[in-house]
């Protein structure tokens, strides 16, 4: 089920700060759920760690 909301990113538990795409490193501010459907990868996007600017599967903070 995709996250509709930035609140917080899963790994860390730090602050979100809109959606990135784990993949192709697109961001936005507002959740794409066609994304994968434009990503080369077929990824979908992700909350975007606030702290290292990375989505949540590639959160650099732990």
């Amino acid at each position: 089920m995709p996250i509709y909301s930035s609140k917080h990113c899963d790994l860390c538990g730090g602050e979100g700060e809109g959606f990135r795409c784990p993949k192709c490193g697109e961001a936005a501010s507002v959740f794409d759920p066609a994304h994968w459907q434009k990503c080369k990868d077929g990824a979908m996007m992700q909350v975007r760690c606030k702290k290292c600017k990375e989505a949540e599967s590639n959160c650099k903070c732990k």
